[in-house]
């Protein structure tokens, strides 16, 4: 008994040492419950009705910071918080009647001054938790944030009135919501089918504000609203707009002596923005906080970062801020690279052009974006000229345009392929020597033109004075080339023809300066080479000629300066003295005048300016002038004499009279111009079917692409009706117009004519083409299938299809005279081996071919819009039919025997130290386990008993 007594005791102290230690930890869990104050939200924006009511000397409108904390604090009278700014400066506010306090709330009074850039809180040590007096760390900054936008539901805000604040925010902004504590309201969708928003929200009991994340909203409007106590029913509007904010590199990478530019775009104007940039690893280079940026009232700003500012070679992206909302944006990755020493190249060793023609000269610029550039050599090719390049859009090249008709006669001469590329002239070209002598510049354009012949270009990445000799060549090339100018020539004309319609579109075209919208109309078959040009259509000379684009392009390089050059071609050229004096001309000259006449002949600058168009490739050293033929119908216009049937021929003439051509040279082609006419149906009486997709044929002189309208009118008194279907000329003059006549009555008459010549055509209606066919389930081989009857009133095929009417073709018979049919067997393309579903249809021959040739010809017989069908099922036999009896099947079938075995399942319970779930803590793990420990002690005993 001792001895049990013994164990006992033992078992007691044992226990009481294990709750010793667990009560232990229960008190170290609860001391570490407090804890220093910690903020839960700080942000400022302008301040509602709630807390002007709260905070003295605030007003609706005036900026206020509202603080919440985590638990409640002490009075904070006399402490000081320190707001951090994006921009790296701080500004301090001092709690001295300012401010409302309320448990763990605290709204402070900015003193009128509005932080947008607002980015932390920090306080002094003296903030104290209400429960430990733990103080605040004065070291730790908060996240703080501004809304631009408040909303205010308060009753006071209501009045009498349901109807509350109406504002706007951009998406992305907070928007705070502002009522007294403890408000709950709705957010919601307006019209709610628009956006599907039904969100319910509150302040918190000790709050006046719930910011509301616009992030994820949908444009558009939204309500906000109250229907409890304290604000009663308020009904508020927000309406979420797009700020458009964009932030886009200019360039996808600059040298690390490059400026960096970045250009950001906004949907709203004059508004303040900081920009960040930003590193590989997250760091901050460089930023704008210092220069007070603003996007101008276009709407955009260009940031520039200047990279001598320590910018080290790598991966960057720039950071946007609109100030006022916080809203950023950022752009996609760009890259600053190392870069070595200026580099200038030309893209080519040899540049070679006609004489009189553009010569573009491709320079490359490494790690710069200037270089100087010398054409010729006075000395060697008795011409030089020096100018500087500038590649503005940092692609690394520069194409220099240079005019060799203009070159030397003291005109324009020197230009860029790229609008935002620049050149600008050093070195006016040196004077021509002919045979010795000077030649003067500023003579007659076309006199003095650059020889054909070699010459040297130098390029270096240099500029300014020290890149030059004293001679205006550049020093020390980077790299060297030459001009090969070859002799011109004047090769071919050819006349074309386009719709009347697509005179507007060559015109534009020509605005444009894309030559290849004309190949487009001759690949659409829209622009037809041809010996007729029917009045209205658009005529189109094609001139095949190299050495005149400089002068084209001196002239104004449009159809105004075109006619400047041809006009006053006969003129004495001893007076010409500019580019658009008679260097070369297009004429148009009647070859069929009749006796004693000259007939009516016209020169291109003859036309007015919108009835031509221009449009030059000089990639082929070929122009297209476009003549608008309207003025020849018109009674009046440049036109108006020509006749139906008048033969002309289109020339083009260089004059010996400038160093364009050593001789007068033309060359030319002729071509008829004609009355618009057309002929329907080869000028026979037209019979169509009561049925839909009938064709009426016809042929026209008008240009091919040109669209063609037939109009079909009834002059049956009983049956009227008026259709005017369209169609397209084709290359060979002939156009198809399909009608629908389903719905009109046979031995209907009708007219047709059309919107090209007023010659009207008789025309009937007769019976649309019937058909039925009837096809019974059988046996086959795999090889023919037979069709019971068919009757085919135009005659025609039996087509059979697999499976539907849509299903494939599977055969078709041979041609079937028009009346009835019996027992047609048809032939199957290919032997079937598997059953099938058989669909007769019977066809047309549309062509009168007799051969079965659909889809292109022989097309079904329909009733009511659809095909004629019917359908069976078909059995693929092979030799004698064989009988299967139907095999015994004895099915034996036994229970199957389950054995369920269940074991009680054990459930061990797991306790991490230092966890609490549910209803467990500290002391209540301590207590099952001295229970347990308790247990075991009773047990022992009792088997020692």
């Amino acid at each position: 008994m001792t001895e049990t007594n013994e164990k006992i005791r033992s078992l007691f102290l044992t226990a009481l040492m294990v709750f010793s230690v667990f009560a232990m930890s229960t008190a170290f869990a609860g001391s570490a419950a407090a804890a220093e104050p910690s903020v839960d939200q700080a942000v400022h924006y302008t301040a509602g009705n709630a807390a002007a009511g709260q905070v003295s000397g605030v007003s609706e409108g005036d900026p206020v910071l509202e603080v919440q904390f985590e638990n409640s604090i002490n009075d904070p009278s006399g402490e000081t918080i320190t707001l951090g700014l994006t921009n790296g400066n701080t500004q301090t506010l001092s709690l001295s009647g300012n401010y409302y306090h309320s448990g763990s709330q605290l709204v402070i009074d900015t003193g009128g001054t509005t932080y947008n850039r607002i980015q932390n809180v920090s306080f002094s040590s003296g903030v104290t938790d209400a429960s430990s007096s733990d103080t605040i760390d004065a070291e730790e900054d908060f996240d703080a944030v501004y809304a631009p936008t408040t909303i205010d539901v308060t009753d006071t805000e209501r009045g009498t009135s349901p109807d509350g604040d109406d504002e706007e925010a951009f998406r992305g902004a907070p928007v705070v919501v502002q009522a007294d504590a403890g408000q709950t309201f709705d957010v919601v969708s307006e019209p709610s089918e628009d956006h599907s928003v039904s969100r319910q929200r509150g302040t918190g009991s000790e709050s006046f504000i719930y910011v509301l994340n616009t992030e994820n909203l949908e444009i558009g409007d939204y309500n906000v609203k109250t229907d409890s106590a304290p604000a009663g029913n308020t009904n508020s509007s927000l309406t979420i707009e797009d700020l458009g904010f964009t932030a886009t590199a200019d360039q996808n990478s600059f040298g690390e002596d490059e400026d960096i530019e970045v250009t950001v775009e906004s949907s709203a104007i004059n508004r303040p923005v900081d920009a960040e940039l930003i590193d590989s690893n997250g760091n901050v280079d460089a930023d704008t906080y210092s220069q007070n940026l603003q996007i101008d009232s276009d709407g955009e700003i260009t940031i520039t970062f200047n990279t001598n500012d320590d910018v080290d070679a790598g991966n960057y992206t720039v950071n946007v801020t609109d100030v006022e909302t916080g809203i950023t944006a950022s752009t996609d990755q760009f890259t600053v690279a190392q870069t070595g020493d200026a580099q200038a190249s030309f893209g080519s060793s040899v540049v070679t052009e006609d004489k009189g023609d553009i010569a573009r000269i491709p320079i490359q610029l490494q790690n710069t974006d200037d270089g100087t550039l010398t054409i010729g050599d006075r000395s060697n090719d008795g011409y030089q000229t020096t100018v500087e390049v500038e590649d503005g859009n940092g692609d690394g090249e520069v194409t220099v345009l240079f005019n060799t008709f203009t070159a030397a006669s003291g005109q324009s001469y020197i230009d860029v392929a790229d609008d935002d590329d620049d050149v600008e002239i050093v070195s006016s070209p040196a004077e021509i020597n002919r045979d010795g002598n000077a030649a003067t510049f500023n003579t007659p354009a076309g006199n003095n033109l650059l020889d054909a012949a070699s010459y040297d270009m130098n390029v270096t990445a240099e500029t300014g004075a020290s890149a030059l000799k004293s001679t205006d060549v550049v020093d020390d090339s980077d790299d060297v080339a030459s001009l090969s100018l070859q002799e011109r020539s004047t090769d071919n004309v050819q006349v074309w023809t386009a719709p009347d319609s697509e005179f507007s579109d060559i015109s534009d075209a020509a605005d444009d300066d894309n030559a290849s919208a004309i190949y487009n109309l001759a690949g659409n078959n829209n622009l037809t080479q041809t010996d007729t040009v029917a009045f209205d259509d658009t005529l189109v000379v094609q001139v095949e000629a190299s050495g005149l684009e400089g002068a084209y392009e001196a002239a104004g390089d449009d159809a105004a300066g075109y006619q400047a050059v041809s006009n006053d071609f006969n003129n004495n050229t001893s007076s010409r003295n500019q580019v658009s004096d008679a260097l070369f001309q297009l004429s148009l000259n009647e070859t069929n005048p009749g006796a004693n006449s000259d007939g009516v002949n016209f020169n291109v600058a003859d036309f007015n300016t919108n009835e031509i168009a221009v449009l030059y490739d000089e990639a082929n050293d070929t122009h297209f002038v476009a003549i608008d033929t309207d003025s020849v119908n018109a009674g009046t216009g440049t036109l108006s004499a020509v006749e139906d049937n008048d033969e002309y021929v289109a020339n083009f003439t260089v004059r010996d009279t400038t160093e364009l051509s050593e001789d007068t040279v033309e060359v030319n082609d002729s071509f008829t111009f004609e009355e618009p006419d057309s002929t329907l149906n080869g000028d026979e009486d037209i019979t169509v079917q009561a049925a839909s997709g009938q064709e009426i044929d016809g042929t026209t002189n008008i240009a091919p692409g040109s669209e063609v309208t037939v109009q079909i009118r009834s002059t049956t008194e009983n049956s009227p009706f008026l259709k005017q279907p369209t169609a397209i000329v084709q290359s060979d003059g002939s156009f198809t117009a399909v009608a629908d006549f389903s719905d009109n009555s046979p031995d209907t008459n009708f007219t047709a004519e059309t919107s090209i010549s007023d010659d009207e055509i008789d025309g009937t209606i007769g019976a649309a083409p019937s058909s039925s066919v009837s096809i019974s389930d059988q046996e086959s081989n795999g090889e023919t299938v037979v069709v019971d009857s068919a009757t085919l009133s135009e005659g025609g095929f039996i087509a059979i299809h697999n499976g539907t009417a849509s299903g494939d073709v599977i055969g078709a018979s041979s041609y079937l005279e028009a009346g009835s049919h019996e027992d047609v067997e048809v032939t199957l393309n290919t032997t079937q081996s598997e059953d099938f579903t058989a669909v007769a249809m019977p066809h047309l021959d549309d062509d009168g071919d007799q051969t079965y040739d659909f889809p292109e010809n022989d097309d079904p017989y329909t009733s009511n819009g659809s095909a004629v069908t019917d359908s069976a099922a078909v059995t693929i036999v092979t030799g004698e039919q064989t009988t299967t009896e139907e095999p015994t099947t004895e099915s034996t079938t036994e229970e199957p025997t389950t054995e369920s075995t269940t074991e009680e399942a054990t459930t061990m319970a797991t306790t991490t130290e230092g966890t609490t779930t549910g209803d467990s803590g500290p002391g209540f793990t301590a207590v099952i386990a001295l229970v347990a420990l308790v247990a075991a002690a009773l047990l022992a005993v009792r088997r020692d008993n």
